[in-house]
Protein backbone atom coordinates (compact mmCIF):
# COMPACT_ATOMS: atom_id res chain seq x y z
CA UNK A 1 0.00 0.00 0.00
CA UNK A 2 1.13 3.20 -0.86
CA UNK A 3 0.47 6.42 1.53
CA UNK A 4 1.73 9.52 2.02
CA UNK A 5 4.80 8.42 4.12
CA UNK A 6 6.02 5.54 1.71
CA UNK A 7 5.08 7.93 -1.49
CA UNK A 8 8.55 9.45 -1.58
CA UNK A 9 10.61 6.93 -0.85
CA UNK A 10 8.84 4.78 -3.64
CA UNK A 11 9.95 7.93 -5.84
CA UNK A 12 13.54 7.76 -4.80
CA UNK A 13 14.15 4.14 -4.98
CA UNK A 14 12.85 4.45 -8.51
CA UNK A 15 15.30 7.03 -9.85
CA UNK A 16 17.70 4.61 -7.62
CA UNK A 17 17.07 1.79 -10.04
CA UNK A 18 17.43 3.85 -13.00
CA UNK A 19 20.53 2.80 -15.38
CA UNK A 20 23.23 5.45 -15.69
CA UNK A 21 26.44 5.79 -16.73
CA UNK A 22 29.56 5.57 -13.88
CA UNK A 23 31.20 8.66 -14.62
CA UNK A 24 27.16 10.59 -13.92
CA UNK A 25 27.74 8.97 -10.31
CA UNK A 26 30.65 11.41 -9.68
CA UNK A 27 28.97 14.54 -8.97
CA UNK A 28 25.24 15.66 -7.85
CA UNK A 29 25.50 17.76 -10.76
CA UNK A 30 25.81 14.94 -12.67
CA UNK A 31 22.90 12.98 -11.24
CA UNK A 32 20.58 15.85 -11.49
CA UNK A 33 18.92 14.62 -14.94
CA UNK A 34 18.41 11.10 -12.25
CA UNK A 35 17.04 12.87 -9.65
CA UNK A 36 13.59 13.81 -9.00
CA UNK A 37 13.67 18.17 -8.24
CA UNK A 38 11.12 18.72 -6.13
CA UNK A 39 9.36 22.51 -6.09
CA UNK A 40 6.60 24.00 -4.24
CA UNK A 41 3.95 23.11 -6.28
CA UNK A 42 5.57 20.91 -8.67
CA UNK A 43 8.04 17.41 -9.01
CA UNK A 44 10.16 17.02 -12.39
CA UNK A 45 10.72 13.48 -12.76
CA UNK A 46 14.18 12.25 -14.35
CA UNK A 47 14.71 13.40 -17.97
CA UNK A 48 14.14 9.94 -19.55
CA UNK A 49 10.47 9.74 -18.95
CA UNK A 50 7.75 11.74 -21.68
CA UNK A 51 7.05 15.10 -20.59
CA UNK A 52 3.42 14.32 -19.38
CA UNK A 53 5.03 11.84 -16.89
CA UNK A 54 7.88 13.70 -15.92
CA UNK A 55 5.93 16.79 -14.88
CA UNK A 56 4.03 16.83 -12.24
CA UNK A 57 1.72 19.80 -10.47
CA UNK A 58 0.06 19.41 -7.60
CA UNK A 59 -3.60 20.98 -7.80
CA UNK A 60 -4.43 24.42 -5.76
CA UNK A 61 -6.64 22.58 -3.87
CA UNK A 62 -4.24 20.28 -2.08
CA UNK A 63 -2.06 22.84 -1.84
CA UNK A 64 -0.71 22.88 1.88
CA UNK A 65 1.43 25.15 4.27
CA UNK A 66 3.88 22.47 4.96
CA UNK A 67 6.26 21.17 2.40
CA UNK A 68 6.95 18.05 3.58
CA UNK A 69 3.35 17.28 2.79
CA UNK A 70 3.24 19.08 -0.38
CA UNK A 71 6.26 16.84 -1.58
CA UNK A 72 4.72 13.83 0.04
CA UNK A 73 0.99 14.43 -1.96
CA UNK A 74 3.43 14.92 -5.39
CA UNK A 75 5.36 11.66 -4.90
CA UNK A 76 2.11 10.05 -4.49
CA UNK A 77 0.76 11.39 -7.99
CA UNK A 78 4.28 10.69 -9.52
CA UNK A 79 3.61 6.80 -8.14
CA UNK A 80 -0.08 6.61 -10.02
CA UNK A 81 1.69 7.87 -13.05
CA UNK A 82 4.85 5.55 -13.20
CA UNK A 83 2.34 2.69 -12.52
CA UNK A 84 0.41 3.84 -15.16
CA UNK A 85 3.42 4.21 -17.59
CA UNK A 86 4.31 0.70 -17.02
CA UNK A 87 7.98 1.48 -15.17
CA UNK A 88 6.49 0.23 -11.50
CA UNK A 89 5.35 -3.21 -10.79
CA UNK A 90 2.03 -4.16 -9.63
CA UNK A 91 3.49 -4.27 -6.24
CA UNK A 92 4.67 -0.54 -7.02
CA UNK A 93 8.15 -1.67 -6.55
CA UNK A 94 11.05 -0.20 -9.67
CA UNK A 95 11.20 -3.03 -12.71
CA UNK A 96 13.75 -5.37 -12.05
CA UNK A 97 16.91 -4.85 -14.78
CA UNK A 98 15.98 -8.34 -16.27
CA UNK A 99 12.24 -6.61 -16.62
CA UNK A 100 13.60 -3.30 -17.52
CA UNK A 101 15.94 -5.39 -20.53
CA UNK A 102 13.00 -7.63 -21.57
CA UNK A 103 10.09 -4.62 -22.23
CA UNK A 104 12.93 -2.83 -24.00
CA UNK A 105 13.93 -5.87 -26.43
CA UNK A 106 9.67 -5.99 -26.84
CA UNK A 107 9.76 -2.65 -27.92
CA UNK A 108 12.89 -2.76 -30.22
CA UNK A 109 12.42 -6.34 -31.79
CA UNK A 110 8.69 -5.26 -33.04
CA UNK A 111 9.73 -2.44 -34.95
CA UNK A 112 12.85 -4.38 -36.47
CA UNK A 113 12.71 -5.56 -39.50
CA UNK A 114 13.26 -9.26 -39.78
CA UNK A 115 16.61 -10.48 -41.53
CA UNK A 116 16.69 -13.79 -43.67
CA UNK A 117 20.04 -15.49 -43.07
CA UNK A 118 21.54 -18.72 -45.01
CA UNK A 119 23.07 -20.45 -42.38
CA UNK A 120 24.65 -22.84 -44.74
CA UNK A 121 26.45 -20.01 -45.81
CA UNK A 122 27.77 -18.70 -42.64
CA UNK A 123 30.85 -20.65 -41.41
CA UNK A 124 31.87 -21.25 -37.37
CA UNK A 125 35.28 -19.26 -36.20
CA UNK A 126 38.46 -21.12 -36.48
CA UNK A 127 41.93 -20.87 -34.83
CA UNK A 128 40.35 -18.59 -32.05
CA UNK A 129 38.96 -15.89 -34.70
CA UNK A 130 35.62 -14.25 -33.17
CA UNK A 131 32.55 -13.16 -35.23
CA UNK A 132 31.08 -9.82 -34.00
CA UNK A 133 27.29 -9.02 -34.56
CA UNK A 134 26.48 -5.52 -34.09
CA UNK A 135 22.44 -4.93 -33.13
CA UNK A 136 21.05 -1.45 -33.97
Amino acid sequence: IVDLISSKSIVNRYCGCIPMDIQARISRLAMMPYLPVYNDDSLELPSHLPKQVRSVQLPRMFLTESKKKNESLLALIACVRLHAHGVLSDRLLPLKRDDIQQKLRKYALTRLERVKVDLSRISPPVNGQKKQIYIY
